[in-house]
C-alpha cells in the first residue's frame, strides 16, 4: 500500500492510501508472443490437443490390436 498526499481546492493536504497493483507476467510480451500465449492458454486449445491425443491413441490401438499376419509386412 502506498500513501499519497494530495491537495484539495481549500488548500488542505489530505492523505489517501492507494493500493498499487502488480503488473501481470505477460504485460511485457511482444505482440506475436502475446498472441501465442493467448491461443495456447485458452480452454479450446487444451480440448483440441486432448482430442488429437485421443485420436492418436485410438489409431495406434487399431493398428496393432489383433492385426492379422497378412497386414504385417
Amino acid at each position: 500500500m502506498q500513501v499519497v498526499l494530495y491537495g484539495n481546492c481549500d488548500g488542505c493536504l489530505r492523505v489517501m492510501c492507494v493500493e498499487r497493483r502488480a503488473l501481470q507476467y505477460w504485460s511485457t510480451y511482444s505482440r506475436p508472443r502475446l498472441a501465442l500465449h493467448t491461443v495456447t492458454s485458452s480452454k479450446y486449445f487444451d480440448l483440441a490437443i486432448s482430442a488429437v491425443i485421443g485420436i492418436n491413441v485410438v489409431t495406434m490401438a487399431m493398428e496393432y490390436y489383433m492385426m492379422p499376419q497378412v497386414c504385417v509386412r
